[in-house]
């Protein structure tokens, strides 16, 4: 069985200062301010997925790596008050933190090809290209009832020795898993994630995703999420005679059509309201 290797993290560290503990872990150059520079993976210090903070989905304050995990307009940026990682993050309910922790979640990638529909989850927007291929939000992937992407199904790329064939790549002795090409050291290439993917299954080498799966099982990572079954109507609620109210006639034989306007006298006989 295939095991899960993951990667390291950079950090965003300020340019007046040095000090390690000055870091900020991130998945991104993209997240550093200005008055930062980024520190790549290898020479930070951020080795676990509870230091590197992610955003939120405003609506419902659900953890969110990055924009397009959210509805548009409704992402924000990652606060120190927050406590959201790659992984999960603490709900808040009531003005008061509590210790539920749910999933963050991340888009995915829809194609639309001959054979059907597949989705896979990414963790940025440039992993989805092509003119059959779109990006579909978390928010929206939670909403329709998909198998929604944790850190887990995230397919992450490979830093690699330049020159090494496919076969030479030996994740954790020659190669490691990035994020991104901003994580190669001198004299690496980079392979994206679906590449990457490709690559470690046909030499049967580790699996490169953003974090592990829960108790180490390679089998809860599922990187495509099949499309969810469409949501049933609710029946209508079927009418029957007892159900149905008989309007009851005069004795005059008029009925006022269960309008709930009685028969009035209009000085020519029995007459009607309007009902208007």
């Amino acid at each position: 069985m295939l095991e899960i290797a993951t990667p390291g993290f950079g950090a965003c560290v300020p340019d007046i200062s040095s000090n390690a503990a000055a870091e900020r872990c991130v998945i991104s150059p993209d997240y550093c301010r200005e008055g930062e520079h980024y520190r790549k993976a290898s020479e930070a210090r951020c080795h676990s997925t509870d230091d590197v903070a992610v955003g939120t989905c405003v609506s419902s304050e659900r953890c969110a790596p990055t924009d397009k995990a959210c509805d548009p307009g409704d992402y924000a940026n990652p606060e120190p008050n927050k406590s959201c990682d790659i992984k999960r993050g603490v709900k808040n309910e009531e003005d008061e933190w509590t210790v539920q922790q749910e999933w963050t979640l991340y888009p995915g990638c829809r194609k639309d090809g001959v054979l059907g529909t597949t989705t896979k989850c990414i963790l940025f927007e440039d992993e989805c290209t092509g003119q059959t291929h779109t990006v579909i939000s978390a928010s929206y992937m939670f909403e329709q009832g998909y198998d929604t992407c944790k850190c887990y199904d995230v397919p992450v790329g490979i830093c690699y020795p330049e020159r090494f064939a496919p076969e030479d790549i030996w994740v954790g002795r020659n190669s490691q898993c990035a994020t991104g090409p901003w994580d190669c050291d001198v004299g690496q290439n980079y392979m994206a994630s679906g590449e990457a993917m490709l690559t470690l299954s046909t030499v049967e080498q580790e699996a490169c995703r953003l974090c592990d799966p829960p108790t180490g099982d390679y089998s809860l990572s599922v990187p495509y999420k099949p499309e969810p079954e469409p949501k049933e109507l609710e029946p209508a609620a079927e009418s029957t005679s007892e159900d149905t109210e008989v309007p009851e006639v005069p004795a005059n034989g008029v009925s006022n059509g269960g309008g709930g306007m009685e028969p009035t006298n209009n000085g020519f006989g029995v007459g009607f309201g309007t009902g208007l």
